[in-house]
């Protein structure tokens, strides 16, 4: 500076471009401008001193580095040597300029010496950090020549830093790793920590192949405080899907967003769980017109929807007795449904059996479940149908028969069809050897006459050939032909010369002068033996006394035809213990014999066959005069004693029943069906318990005695019965014991037992009546001994009533023998042996 005075004013403008090392591109130019104001005698300098501060850039924008400098310039304007004290301080009062707060600019030297004309650079450095508040901060430094005597040779430069706004900012999750199920949900939170200089608002969002998983709870925006280290949380929820297998670990990054900049993220690490579930499909929904005793296959296919391994079991639901399903594996494992080994095709093969009847539609359901129990992931329904199959039967068991003139005789004929399906039957008789032909007809057991007869699948239909005998002929052989009409085939496969859609029977009915007839009474029918009640449990059995007479003239055979009752219970008729032949035909003489009235039994011969005659008056004659038998014997027309026993099924419910008709005819007639009686059956358990009527109810005990005596229970029910056996109440010290002297029944207390009574059965159950001890008083003592079945309680219970009268012993003068009487009598006798014994000294 030059000598001068007033003031002056200099102006510097300096342009500058960053060089950085390659391959850092180059920075933008850059210019400043600073003015330098100098004032004679007043810090600018003179002749002798003088200074000058300038800088080429005073203004800076802090871009985020530690440290920023500015160059300061001091030039010794003056004509010697001189010393220059550099001082900062802050400069608020600048325009736009804050409170500089904790910022403080640091000078690489204080103190400078310069020779004239000569200048320096001195580095002006700050420290500024991310949570340095966003504002300009100004500060000046002052050089001054110490040397000066005046002390008003001195300089100034202003410079200033903009710490612009900075929106950063860190994240903490409260879960970094998370295990989640298909479909569940899974919590955590996000902290983001203001890692800037200043409020700002900041988003929260999800990012990767899977940030749909994720989602905010309460909104995923807000204000980012600036209050040092200031924060903000979210809640989120993890909610993934089966899209990927089962223990997959998929990444999701939660990120802080400025607008859409990302400010910072971390990682959350997802761990999907195993989803469970199945499909079941089937290649064809239908079998159609398999044969009966054959089988048919289909598949389904089991494919698994779940996202990771996982094993299913094939069910089949229940099928018709006789019909099988089989499967080819009813457990298979599959992958996830991200592989292609997610299914398996298996075999379902159906058989069925040989009565399948075609009018049966079976549907079967298939279900795929999970093998460790559980419900059905779904079904397919599987729909079988039957093939129609024709066949029947014909049969008799009376191909002759005998009639008067002019009298209809009965052929009794089955028709069976064998076939699955209702057919529909002609008949027709194609010959006959009587000439002129005897008239016929064809007839139900309801005598409806038809010439068509339609008979359900696996039945059989009981008719009738009726023929009107002629005196035209001895006797007329009539061929009847079936006809199915249903079945089309014309084979003869038997090779029998019929085709084998029809059959034949050959009846013969014969000209006769005899009666043919049979008649049947129940022996506990009854006022006209025609009707017979039975009430048996489940698998019960009881047989039924049947007399057979012969109502013709002549020795004949009886025919037993027993119906009703089919899967209740079977029949079965015996002839002295042994069962009639399957024909179910037994010969019945004609004629009377010798009723024992004693036995209630016809007399028989040493042989076992019953004595016969033909008339009354020749049975007497022999009874009285050849047998000698007179009194408690009468002749009578004999009749046949048989046995049908009848035997419950066991699988037959109580309530079930019906009546089993029972029609006896003769072999050689059988259109006289008047021989007929009726058995009505009902299944229902029936209890009934009784106790005996004892001998005495009334007993006598003398203390300290106690008292046994024998009741005795009987099952008059139908059923094995659990019964409870128990005692009244226990009273005034009495006490009752129940024992069962067989050691058959648990005791239940002293006083209660519980025992099983068979059918019929009698149990003996010995009552023990112990007194109260140490009794003093008569006393009389009445309870009741009960029964009842145990399944059905007190509706079932039957009562005995008792009473035990307790007695002192009879002692002295007829005293009961208590201590005290004792003492009494005892001091009484010696008193009076006192008073003898003085009465012979005086």
């Amino acid at each position: 500076a030059q000598n001068a005075e007033g003031s002056c004013e200099t102006t510097v403008t300096a342009t500058a471009q960053d060089q950085p090392e390659p391959p850092e591109p180059p920075g933008q130019p850059a210019t400043e401008t600073a003015t330098v104001t100098t004032t004679a005698g007043d810090g600018s300098g003179n002749a002798v001193f003088g200074v000058d501060l300038s800088m080429v850039t005073s203004s800076k924008t802090w871009g985020g580095e530690e440290t920023t400098e500015w160059t300061l310039i001091v030039e010794n304007t003056g004509q010697q040597q001189a010393t220059v004290n550099l001082a900062l301080e802050e400069d608020n009062s600048a325009s736009g300029c804050a409170d500089p707060d904790g910022l403080s600019p640091q000078l690489s030297e204080t103190s400078v010496t310069l020779d004239s004309e000569e200048s320096t650079e001195v580095l002006v450095s700050l420290d500024v950090t991310n949570e340095q508040e966003a504002d300009k901060y100004c500060w000046e430094i002052t050089g001054t020549v110490t040397g000066d005597p005046t002390g008003n040779t001195s300089d100034t430069q202003t410079f200033d830093i903009t710490v612009p706004v900075l929106k950063e900012c860190s994240l903490s999750l409260s879960k970094t790793s998370i295990n989640v199920e298909p479909d569940g949900e899974g919590t955590l939170t996000a902290t983001f920590t203001n890692e800037g200089n200043s409020d700002w608002t900041i988003r929260a969002d999800a990012a990767g192949p899977k940030s749909s998983w994720v989602s905010f709870v309460g909104g995923s925006s807000g204000l980012l405080p600036y209050d040092g280290a200031g924060t903000k949380a979210f809640n989120l929820k993890v909610n993934p899907d089966d899209s990927v297998n089962a223990g997959d670990e998929q990444t999701v990054y939660i990120q802080g967003k400025d607008g859409n900049q990302v400010k910072c993220n971390a990682e959350l690490a997802i761990t999907v769980g195993q989803s469970f579930g199945a499909t079941i499909s089937m290649t064809s929904s239908q079998l159609n017109n398999i044969e009966p005793g054959t089988s048919a296959t289909t598949s389904v296919t089991v494919e698994n929807t779940g996202n990771g391994v996982d094993t299913f079991r094939i069910t089949p639901s229940s099928v018709p007795s006789g019909w099988t399903v089989e499967l080819e594996e009813t457990l298979v494992t599959l992958d996830s449904k991200h592989t292609p080994d997610r299914k398996e095709t298996v075999d379902v093969t159906v058989t069925l059996p040989d009565d399948a009847l075609a009018t049966e539609v079976v549907t079967i359901d298939l279900s795929v479940a999970p093998n460790s129990g559980g419900e059905a992931y779904d079904d397919v329904t599987l729909s079988v149908s039957v093939a129609e199959v024709h066949g029947f039967e014909a049969d008799s068991t009376a191909l002759t028969q005998t009639g008067k003139n002019g009298n209809e005789v009965k052929f009794p004929f089955e028709v069976e069809n064998t076939g699955n399906v209702e057919d529909n039957f002609r008949l027709s008789v194609i010959q006959q050897t009587a000439s002129p032909s005897w008239s016929y007809f064809f007839e139900d057991e309801a005598g409806n006459r038809f010439t068509e007869v339609s008979v359900d699948a696996r039945e059989t239909n009981q008719l009738f050939f009726v023929a009107t005998v002629s005196d035209s002929d001895e006797y007329s052989t009539f061929t009847v032909r079936i006809t199915n009409k249903g079945d089309n085939s014309n084979v003869d496969e038997d090779g029998d010369g019929i085709p084998d859609n029809q059959r034949e029977l050959r009846f013969t009915a014969f000209l006769t002068t005899r009666d043919y007839a049979m008649d049947v009474r129940l022996e506990e029918g009854g006022l006209d033996g025609r009707t017979g009640e039975l009430i048996l449990a489940p698998g019960d059995e009881e047989d039924v006394g049947l007399w057979i007479r012969n109502m013709g003239n002549g020795d004949d055979t009886a025919v037993l035809e027993l119906t009703g009752l089919n899967g209740i219970a079977t029949r079965t008729v015996f002839n002295k213990g042994l069962p009639l032949a399957s024909n179910n035909e037994i010969n019945v003489p004609f004629g009377y014999g010798i009723w024992d009235e004693n036995n209630s039994s016809f007399v028989i011969d040493a042989s076992g066959a019953p004595y016969i005659k033909s008339t009354k008056d020749a049975m007497e004659e022999e009874m009285l005069f050849t047998l000698n038998l007179s009194q408690g014997y009468q002749a009578r027309p004999y009749e046949l004693y048989l046995q049908l026993k009848v035997e419950v099924n066991e699988a037959t419910l109580t309530g079930e029943g019906g009546n089993l008709y029972i029609v006896v005819t003769s072999k050689s007639n059988a259109a006289n069906r008047t021989g007929q009686a009726t058995v009505s059956l009902s299944v229902q358990k029936f209890f009934d318990l009784d106790i005996v009527e004892p001998e005495s109810t009334s007993f006598d005990l003398t203390y300290p005695e106690s008292r046994s005596f024998t009741i005795q229970i009987r099952n008059d029910g139908n059923v094995e019965t659990e019964t409870e056996i128990f005692s009244s109440e226990n009273l005034r010290g009495w006490k009752i014991e129940l024992e069962d002297p067989q050691d058959d029944c648990e005791t239940v207390t002293l006083s209660s037992l519980l025992c099983t009574i068979e059918k019929g059965e009698i149990l003996n159950i010995t009552v023990e009546i112990k007194p109260p001890y140490g009794a003093e008083l008569s006393d009389t003592f009445d309870f009741t001994i009960s029964a009842q079945p145990e399944e059905i309680g007190v509706i079932g219970r039957v009562n005995q009533q008792f009473e035990v009268t307790g007695n002192l012993e009879e002692g002295l003068f007829g005293l009961a023998d208590d201590t005290t009487l004792t003492l009494f009598a005892g001091g009484f006798l010696l008193l009076v042996g006192l008073v003898f014994i003085l009465g012979r000294r005086n």
